[in-house]
């Protein structure tokens, strides 16, 4: 039996509308033993939205209910080949989302490298921003991640604990200063991601037999990740884990404030960071942790316990 109070909170967090891009969306036991509820929408090109074939994306929206179990859940399944279609399906949609995460990118690290599509997914990004929704992006895996780069994005590092409950860089999550953008330090702040060589860390739920259900239970982390390849579970993380954590963060944000703004929030979630300043990202990106922001972690390891409160006792902030 659950008490009124906690029923009435739940209900007011439903108003947050979150939406997730990712290879899709099913309806996992684990799910529905937690009653967690959610939508699939289709993004062109990407197939049956009743299976989800890789599993990407059920796994990682089990970081979101874990942190804001009660919001409004939809799923974009997104087509490997058409990300801007995915984003425009997802800010389209009938009921806007208030919230838009983003595990998938791709590498772009030069200016040379940023493509005429590039520019079109960036100023669409731009524009949803302008029109007051959060767009949360990974910042990625050793690579220099697209949208993750883009400078209106919340983008997402990694923060480990080690076995003495230590916090340090992950050095499987990417940290630098972007090609693309003069002066666009990445990450903005960070979730927990495991380290190198698999980055295996939180155990998630997968369709059972999916891509990624066999994939985590073969090397590279040496033996796998210790779970069979289809009994739907996977041990993992990455900055994919991670920009959907902080995703629910700026849900029960938008919950205590409906009045903030993308950049309000972004300023809550870095003043109320953890600074981490031990360890490094990547080597292939070459962030390192240090005290205050850095290239490594931002300004460190979100807490929605800290960041909550700069909303509750000060009304709207922007």
């Amino acid at each position: 039996m659950t008490s009124p109070l906690l029923d009435a909170e739940r209900d007011r967090l439903a108003e947050r509308r979150l939406s997730v891009l990712d290879t899709g969306w099913e309806r996992h036991p684990y799910f529905v033993r937690e009653k967690f509820e959610g939508t699939v929408v289709a993004g062109p090109e990407s197939g049956d939205t009743a299976v989800d074939e890789d599993g990407h994306g059920t796994c990682e929206s089990a970081n979101v209910f874990a942190v804001a179990p009660g919001i409004t859940f939809t799923m974009v399944k997104a087509g490997r080949t058409n990300l801007i279609a995915a984003f425009d399906t997802a800010v389209n949609q009938q009921d806007r989302p208030h919230i838009i995460s983003i595990s998938l990118g791709y590498q772009v690290k030069y200016q040379q490298d940023f493509t005429a599509a590039d520019q079109v997914l960036a100023e669409s990004i731009a524009l949803a921003v302008r029109a007051g929704i959060v767009v949360v992006c990974a910042a990625g895996n050793g690579h220099h991640a697209f949208p993750g780069q883009h400078p209106d994005v919340i983008s997402v590092g990694g923060v480990h604990f080690d076995d003495d409950g230590e916090a340090e860089a992950s050095d499987y999550a990417s940290g630098y200063t972007s090609g693309i953008y003069p002066g666009r330090v990445v990450p903005d702040v960070c979730g927990l991601v495991g380290m190198q060589p698999g980055a295996s860390y939180i155990m998630l739920p997968a369709p059972p037999g999916s891509a990624i259900d066999r994939r985590r239970a073969q090397p590279p982390d040496r033996t796998g990740d210790g779970t069979g390849p289809e009994d739907g579970w996977v041990v993992a993380s990455g900055t994919s884990a991670a920009a959907p954590q902080v995703a629910g963060v700026c849900a029960l944000l938008r919950q205590a404030d409906p009045s903030l703004t993308p950049n309000g929030i972004r300023e809550v979630l870095q003043r109320s960071a953890r600074d981490v300043v031990k360890g490094a990202s990547n080597a292939r990106t070459g962030g390192r942790a240090d005290e205050g922001p850095d290239d490594a972690t931002g300004y460190g390891l979100v807490r929605a316990d800290v960041a909550l409160p700069y909303v509750w006792p000060r009304g709207a902030r922007g």
